[in-house]
C-alpha cells in the first residue's frame, strides 16, 4: 500500500513537475552518462597501461631465449613485441590526449620505453643484461602505475559528480512523486549500465590476467615469486621443469632458499646469510648471478643464471620477483672452447718447438758444408778443384738463404716473431745494407746508390735488423732483375708528429717488369711473377711475403709499381719512434763547406741528383753535368767569370770521355788545372792508382755514402787530404772485406787462445780451422762439464759456446761460469747455436753470454765478432799474463774517439762527459728505487754512447748494470755502481790533461 501510494504521490508530482523534472532529470541523466562513459574511457587505459607492461616483459623474455638459443622464432617474436610495446604506449598516448594532466607523464615514459628497447636491441644477441639497468624497468612500471593511478582519481571525481547528480534527482523525486518515480527508473537504468560496464572491466581483467598468464607459462625461464620470508608464492611451468616438480602445491610456501639454493656447487652447505635472492627485497635493488646451481627434486643439480628484482606495492616492497635459466649447453660450449684454446696453444708451442729443432738440425750441417769449404778453398787447389768448391760454397749459401726465408715465414705465421726497440741511424741502416750489394752490382755494371731526402729524421728507434731484411730482400731481387742499368733506393718523409715518423721507402730498378696481372699475387707466399722466371732466377717465393708482413708488423704497408720493359719500383712504409732529444750527439754542422761551388759530372741522371742532394744540404753550390765535354765547358766557363768551382766529383765509367780522361784533360789545362778532383770509382785499386798518377785529390768506392763524401770532401777542402788523396781505409765501407778482418785480428790476436765448446765434432774442427786461419790458438771440448774444467784449468781470452750440449749445456755452463767468477774477471762468451728462433738472442745474453752468432759461421762473421770484443779479449789476456795492471790500460781509445768525433772532438767530448754524468746520476736513483727496468734502459744506452766514442774503461760497468737490470736482480748494483763512477773520473781525468 506504502509502495502504490507512494507510487502515486511520485506519479501525481511527476505530472505536475513533469517540465520542470524532465529538464532536470536530463540533465542528471548526461551527467551520470558522461561520468559512465569516463569510467569506461579510464578501464581502457588501466587495461593498455597493463597490455605495455606485459608486452615489455615480452620484450625481456623473447631477448633472453634468443640470446640463449639464438633461434630466428625468438628474434621474430622479440621484434613482435617490441611492435606491440610501441603500438600500445601509443595508443595510451593518443587516450589522454584531452588530459594535460597526463601529457608530460605519457611523453617520458614514451622515451624511457623507447630507450629500454633500445637498451635490448643493443646487448642483442647476448643473454644477459648487463647494459640495462634494472631501475629503468622499475622506473617504466611505476610510472606507467602512477598514470592509471591519476586516472582513477579522475574516476573518483566523476563517480561523486554522478552521486551530486543522484541527490538531486533524489531532492525532485522527494518533492515530486512523479519526479521519483523517473528517478528511480533512471537509477535502475544507470544501474543495468553500471552493472554492464563493471562486468566489462572484469571480463577486461580477467582477460589481460589470463594473458600475463599464459606469458608466463609460455616463457623459456623459470619465473617465481617469493614474500619477505623468502617462501614461494607463484611459480610458472617452466620452473616446476627445472627444478623437477610436477605441481605447484609442491614448492608453494615453502621456502626457496631451503628448497634449491642450500648447497653451492661444491656440496657445501649456502649459509642464509649469503642468499643473494634476499638482497632483492632488503636492500630494494635488482640483482643478477650468471653462475651457481640450483638444486633439483632428485638432489641433482643444475647450473644456472638467475635475476632477482624487488616486487613493490604502493612503493613498499612485498617480496621478490625470481627468474632463472638452464646454463647446461652454455657451460658445455664455454669447456668446449677453453679445450679449443688449450689445443690451439699446445699447437702452437709444438710448432714452435718443432721449428727450433729443425733450425738446429739444418742448420748443424749446413755449418759444416760451409766452413769446410772454406778450409778446403784455403788448400793448394787446382783451377779446376777451386771453381767446384767456390759452386759448392755458393750451393751452400743459397741452402742457407732458403732456409732462413722458411724459418722467417713460419715464426711469423706462428706469431713467434719478435721486434726490438733499439736506437739507430736510419741512413746507416740503408747505406750498410747497399754496401752488402756493391759487388754483385758492380759484377753486373749496375748503378746501385742510395738517397734518404733531408727532411727524414735518422735517429730513431725500432728493429733495424728487420729493415735491413726488407731492404736486402728488395735490393736482392732488383738486382737479381736488372741486367743493364741502375737500382736505388730512397727514403722520404710520409707524415710526422711529435714521437713518431712514418717513412716511405722505394727500390727502383731498371729491371725486366711485371706484368700487370700477376703483381696481385706477387706478396703471396710461394709466388712468383711466372714459371720461366722462377727457372731462371731461383727463389723460393717467400722473399715478399716475408716483407708484406714484417711491414705490417711495423704499422705499414707494402706495394709495387712496374710494368714489362720498364723496370719496378717497390715501395713500403713503416712507423718508427724518434728518439728523444739529447739521446745521441748530434753532428756539428760544417761550416767550412757554405758556398763551396762544386761541378758534378755523372753521366747517370740519378746518381747526379743524390750527389747534388748532398752537397746542396751542406749548403755548398752544386751544377750537375752528363758528360766530359759538357763538364770541361762549365770549369772553363765559371773560370773565366771569375768564379771557378772549388771541387769538382767525377765518374769515372762514362761512355766518351770517361773520368780519367776528363782528369787528364782537367789537370793539363792551366785554367782550371787547381780544381781539386774526386773520382767515383766502381772497380777498385787499378783506377785508384790511375787516380793517384793523374793527380786526383782523392778517390771514392761506390756506392758513396753520405757521412763518407762528407768527411771526405770537408778533409779535401780544408787541405788535410793525403798526397795520393786515396785513403782508402776511410772511404771502404763499414764491414770490410773477410782478408782485412782476419789481418787486422791476426795482428791483435797472436797470443791469444779461444775455447771452443761444441759437441758436433765437424763444427769443432771447423771452428779450429776458422780461428788458426785468423790468427788464434784454439782449444775445442763437446760439452759444458769439459768446458768448466778446462777453464779451471787454463785462461782463456774468450769462449766460443754452443747452447745445446750434452751432460750440460751451454745455459748452464755460462751460469756456472759467471758464478765462479764473480766481479773479479769476465771472460768474454760469444754463443754458437744452430737455433735461429725469436728469443734466442736475448735467452743467451740473459744466461750471461756478451755476444750472438748463428750457425752457420762464416770466417769473415767470426772475424768481424772477434774484432768487436778485441778490446775486452786483449785486456783479459793481459791481465792473466801479468804483461800490464788493469790500472795502466788507458781508458779511452783515442783511436775510435777520433774516428768518432772527427775535427769536432772537444765540442762532443764535452757534451759526452755532460750526458754521462746525468746517466749516471740516473742509474744511481734507479738502483735506489729498485726500478731495473730503468737501469737496463739507462744502462744500455750508456753502453751504446761510452762504447761508440771509445771510453772501454766504462763499458764494462754500464754492460754489467744492464745485465743486473735485465735480470731483475739489482743485488751489487751500488758497488758496480761506485766503479763506474771511479772510472768515469779517471776517463775525465784522462780528457783533462790531453
Amino acid at each position: 500500500m506504502r509502495i502504490k501510494t507512494k507510487a502515486n504521490f511520485v506519479f501525481i508530482v511527476a505530472l505536475v513537475l513533469q517540465v520542470v523534472t524532465g529538464v532536470m532529470s536530463y540533465v542528471c541523466f548526461a551527467k551520470l552518462e558522461e561520468a559512465t562513459r569516463w569510467v569506461l574511457h579510464t578501464h581502457e587505459v588501466i587495461e593498455t597501461v597493463n597490455d605495455t607492461s606485459n608486452w615489455m616483459s615480452h620484450v625481456g623474455s623473447n631477448r633472453r631465449a634468443y640470446g640463449l638459443y639464438k633461434e630466428e622464432k625468438d628474434k621474430a617474436e622479440f621484434e613482435n613485441a617490441c611492435a606491440k610495446t610501441f603500438e600500445s604506449i601509443g595508443r595510451i598516448k593518443s587516450l589522454t590526449v584531452d588530459n594535460p594532466e597526463q601529457t608530460q607523464p605519457v611523453r617520458a615514459v614514451e622515451a624511457q620505453i623507447s630507450d629500454y628497447i633500445a637498451r635490448q636491441r643493443a646487448v642483442l644477441p647476448s643473454p644477459e643484461a648487463g647494459q640495462i639497468p634494472v631501475r629503468l624497468v622499475q622506473t617504466i612500471r611505476k610510472q606507467l602505475d602512477d598514470i592509471a593511478a591519476t586516472e582513477r582519481r579522475l574516476l573518483e571525481v566523476r563517480n561523486h559528480n554522478a552521486g551530486e547528480s543522484k541527490q538531486l534527482t533524489a531532492g525532485i523525486a522527494y518533492v515530486s512523486g512523479v519526479l521519483s518515480i523517473i528517478v528511480l527508473g533512471f537509477a535502475i537504468f544507470i544501474m543495468n549500465r553500471d552493472i554492464r560496464a563493471r562486468q566489462s572491466a572484469d571480463e577486461a581483467l580477467r582477460v589481460s590476467e589470463e594473458r600475463i598468464r599464459l606469458i608466463l607459462n609460455s616463457t623459456g625461464e623459470g619465473v617465481c615469486g617469493v614474500d619477505l620470508e623468502g617462501r614461494l608464492t607463484f611459480c610458472n611451468p617452466m620452473s616446476l621443469k627445472l627444478l623437477g616438480y610436477e605441481r605447484p602445491e609442491e614448492v608453494l610456501e615453502k621456502n626457496m632458499r631451503d628448497l634449491c639454493q642450500y648447497a653451492k656447487a661444491d656440496g657445501s652447505s649456502y649459509p642464509a646469510g649469503e642468499w643473494k635472492i634476499a638482497g632483492a627485497f632488503t636492500s630494494g635493488d635488482g640483482i643478477e648471478v650468471h653462475d651457481e646451481v640450483f638444486w633439483r627434486a632428485d638432489k641433482t643439480s643444475i647450473p644456472t643464471e638467475y635475476r632477482a628484482f624487488p616486487l613493490r606495492r604502493d612503493d613498499k616492497v612485498i617480496g621478490a620477483v625470481v627468474t632463472f635459466s638452464d646454463i647446461t649447453l652454455r657451460k658445455q660450449a664455454e669447456k668446449a672452447m677453453a679445450e679449443a684454446r688449450d689445443a690451439a696453444l699446445e699447437s702452437a708451442r709444438l710448432k714452435s718447438e718443432f721449428l727450433a729443432n729443425m733450425s738446429h738440425e739444418i742448420r748443424t750441417p749446413i755449418n759444416g758444408v760451409i766452413g769446410m769449404t772454406e778450409i778446403l778453398m784455403d788448400s793448394s787447389l787446382t783451377s779446376s778443384q777451386r771453381e767446384s768448391a767456390r759452386t759448392i760454397q755458393t750451393c751452400a749459401d743459397s741452402l742457407l738463404t732458403v732456409i732462413n726465408d722458411i724459418l722467417d715465414f713460419s715464426k711469423i705465421e706462428a706469431g713467434k716473431l719478435e721486434f726490438e726497440n733499439l736506437d739507430f741511424d736510419l741512413r746507416e741502416c740503408i747505406e750498410d745494407t747497399v754496401q752488402l750489394f756493391a759487388n754483385r752490382a758492380q759484377t753486373k755494371e749496375i748503378e746501385l746508390a742510395s738517397l734518404v731526402h733531408r727532411d727524414v729524421p735518422v735517429l730513431l728507434r725500432g728493429d733495424p735488423a728487420r729493415l735491413r731484411q726488407i731492404f736486402s730482400n728488395l735490393l736482392s731481387n732488383a738486382i737479381k732483375f736488372t741486367d743493364s742499368g741502375e737500382v736505388i733506393i730512397r727514403a722520404t718523409k710520409k707524415s710526422e708528429s711529435d714521437r713518431h715518423v712514418v717513412v716511405h721507402f722505394s727500390v727502383s730498378d731498371t729491371g725486366i717488369g711485371i706484368p700487370e696481372s700477376t703483381q696481385r699475387h706477387l706478396f703471396q707466399a710461394f709466388t712468383q711473377a711466372d714459371g720461366s722466371t722462377t727457372r731462371k732466377y731461383g727463389g723460393t717465393g717467400l722473399g715478399l711475403a716475408i716483407c708484406k708482413q714484417l711491414t705490417e708488423l711495423m704499422g705499414g704497408e707494402i706495394g709495387v709499381e712496374s710494368a714489362p720493359g720498364k723496370g719496378s719500383t717497390f715501395w713500403f712504409t713503416a712507423r718508427l719512434e724518434k728518439q728523444p732529444p739529447g739521446s745521441h750527439m748530434a753532428t756539428a754542422v760544417r761550416t767550412e763547406l757554405a758556398g763551396v761551388k762544386t761541378l758534378i759530372v755523372d753521366d747517370n741522371a740519378t746518381n747526379r741528383a743524390i750527389l747534388l742532394h748532398h752537397i746542396t744540404s751542406w749548403n755548398m753550390r752544386g751544377e750537375a753535368v752528363g758528360s766530359g765535354t759538357e763538364a770541361l765547358a762549365a770549369l772553363r766557363r765559371e773560370a773565366a767569370a771569375g768564379d771557378p768551382y772549388g771541387l769538382a766529383i767525377l765518374d769515372i765509367q762514362m761512355p766518351g770521355m770517361d773520368g780519367l780522361m776528363l782528369a787528364q784533360t782537367i789537370v793539363a789545362d792551366p785554367a782550371i788545372a787547381k780544381t781539386p778532383l774526386i773520382l767515383m770509382t766502381s772497380t777498385g785499386q787499378d783506377n785508384a792508382r790511375r787516380a793517384r798518377a793523374i793527380g786526383a785529390a782523392g778517390y771514392l768506392v761506390k756506392p758513396v755514402r753520405q757521412p763518407q763524401l762528407l768527411k771526405y770532401v770537408s778533409r779535401i777542402l780544408a787541405g788535410a787530404a793525403s798526397e795520393d788523396g786515396a785513403s782508402s781505409s776511410a772511404l771502404m765501407p763499414t764491414v770490410p772485406p773477410a782478408n782485412e778482418i782476419e789481418s787486422a785480428v791476426k795482428i791483435s790476436s797472436a797470443r791469444e787462445r779461444i775455447l771452443v765448446v761444441e759437441d758436433n765434432a765437424v763444427i769443432r774442427t771447423v771452428a779450429l780451422s776458422q780461428l788458426q786461419k785468423l790468427g788464434f790458438s784454439g782449444e775445442a771440448v763437446s760439452n759444458g762439464v769439459e768446458a768448466l774444467a778446462a777453464l779451471a784449468k787454463n785462461a782463456y781470452a774468450a769462449v766460443l759456446m754452443d747452447c745445446q750440449l750434452p751432460e750440460m749445456d751451454g745455459y748452464e755452463a755460462t751460469a756456472e761460469i759467471r758464478r765462479r767468477e764473480g766481479t773479479a774477471r769476465h771472460t768474454v762468451i760469444i754463443a754458437m747455436t744452430a737455433h735461429a728462433m725469436t728469443g734466442e738472442r736475448e735467452k743467451c745474453l740473459a744466461a750471461g753470454m756478451d755476444d750472438f752468432l748463428s750457425k752457420p759461421v762464416k770466417t769473415e762473421d767470426l772475424g768481424a765478432m772477434l774484432e768487436r770484443w778485441r778490446k775486452p779479449i786483449a785486456g783479459a789476456e793481459s791481465l792473466r799474463s801479468g804483461a800490464i795492471q788493469e790500472k795502466e790500460l788507458p781508458p779511452v781509445d783515442m783511436k775510435r774517439l777520433r774516428e768518432a768525433t772527427g775535427d769536432d772532438e772537444r765540442e762532443l767530448i764535452e757534451f759526452f762527459l755532460g750526458q754521462t754524468t746525468k746517466e749516471i746520476e740516473k742509474l744511481k736513483a734507479a738502483i735506489k728505487t729498485g726500478a731495473a727496468h730503468d737501469v737496463e734502459r739507462i744502462a744500455h744506452t750508456g753502453v751504446g754512447g761510452s762504447a761508440t766514442v771509445g771510453m772501454v774503461a766504462i763499458v764494462p760497468m754500464f754492460r754489467e748494470l744492464e745485465r743486473m737490470g735485465r735480470e731483475g736482480r739489482l743485488a751489487g748494483a751500488d758497488a758496480v755502481c761506485v766503479k763506474l763512477e771511479s772510472e768515469f773520473e779517471r776517463t775525465k781525468a784522462f780528457l783533462s790533461n790531453r
